[in-house]
């Protein structure tokens, strides 16, 4: 378990060593076969902006717009696959519906599939939330769009130095709140967001 107390006082990893009471060395995953998305192109994993009954944070969420743009550009070079488990009245998608070659919005792939997909993916781009640690463990290239919540989703929190970064892009907003608030009205304005994910873009994966 790890809480708002815990992340007072660093990160998550740092939180999951208190309760194990051992320190991560290695930051990986297992292998589970092939990516079950074929495709012509390279294949980019959008995870669109969502939000769930159980554990409502929408302020944690990049502002949809910047999700919807990324997914544009990536069309032109990858065949984009938009990942969700959406449910009526469970889990819903915030703003516009991203563009995308192939949907799977409805909980399609089971939990060793959609591991296998980031595994072998071009690239990923999505907020905050589980594809950011599963493509350090891959060593997928991943462009994180942050929104707001900072206290329990800035960069220093949801990584650990022990990690290998160098995969791994940010696009943050211009007055970055760092909130520790699920439902605040934080600014999510990132200027120059093209910019930003077509330079990440031509250095890391393309």
């Amino acid at each position: 378990f790890y809480g708002p107390e815990e992340l007072k006082r660093g990160s998550i990893i740092d939180a999951m060593t208190w309760q194990f009471g051992r320190v991560a060395t290695i930051f990986d995953l297992p292998t589970f076969g092939e990516s079950p998305v074929k495709a012509d192109k390279p294949i980019a994993v959008i995870r669109p902006a969502t939000v769930r009954k159980e554990w409502a944070n929408p302020a944690r969420n990049p502002d949809p717009k910047y999700i919807a743009a990324a997914a544009r550009k990536l069309r032109k070079n990858f065949y984009v696959v938009s990942l969700a488990d959406l449910e009526a009245g469970e889990e819903w998608l915030v703003g516009e519906t991203p563009e995308a070659d192939l949907y799977l919005h409805a909980g399609e792939l089971s939990l060793t599939q959609t591991l296998a997909l980031v595994e072998h993916a071009a690239v990923v781009v999505s907020g905050v939330g589980w594809a950011l640690p599963v493509a350090i463990c891959y060593q997928t290239p991943v462009f994180i769009i942050q929104g707001g919540c900072g206290a329990h989703n800035a960069p220093h929190i949801v990584t650990d130095p022990g990690m290998d970064l160098s995969r791994v892009g940010w696009a943050q907003p211009d007055e970055y709140c760092m909130c520790a608030s699920m439902v605040h009205d934080c600014s999510k304005h990132i200027s120059g967001f093209n910019k930003k994910i077509k330079g990440w873009l031509n250095e890391i994966v393309q």
